[in-house]
């Protein structure tokens, strides 16, 4: 019988290998990870987003394809649960997608833009739990960081 891992419990794939996978799909995307570059409180940024998507790749959620990402929904998002979406570097119509909101509507331009980046509807971003949410976040925000 076949052991079912909940979210956060690592495992599946090596710490060490979800990471050199990472930094493959950061430099496929020219997405700068010398933290020696960094300032402190940037450091901690990368640190924590790099964190997520690794994770999520050691549990199963995220597997890399070439600069895409294919996301697994998880159980904490009943609704949704198992179905992938296919994740894309940001073009310029999803930076575009951040204009006229506004000052105080950031969850609603990040919404707008992850809604431009993957093609799904806002709605289904406000059905996700945190849990997936914080990946797809994570991930816009490598791109929006450079």
């Amino acid at each position: 019988m076949e052991e079912t891992k909940a979210i956060g419990q690592k495992g599946k794939i090596a710490k060490e290998v979800a990471e050199n996978e990472f930094n493959d799909w950061c430099e496929a995307n020219m997405i700068d990870t010398d933290a020696s570059d960094m300032n402190e409180d940037d450091e901690k940024a990368f640190y924590g987003l790099k964190k997520t998507i690794v994770n999520a790749v050691r549990d199963g959620r995220i597997v890399f394809d070439g600069r895409d990402i294919k996301y697994t929904i998880s159980k904490c998002t009943p609704e949704l649960a198992g179905q992938e979406v296919t994740i894309p570097p940001a073009k310029g119509a999803v930076y575009l997608a951040l204009d006229g909101f506004k000052k105080g509507q950031d969850i609603k331009r990040l919404h707008a833009a992850l809604s431009q980046m993957t093609g799904l509807a806002d709605g289904v971003f406000r059905k996700m739990d945190a849990a997936d949410f914080k990946v797809f976040q994570a991930v816009f925000s490598l791109f929006l960081a450079d």
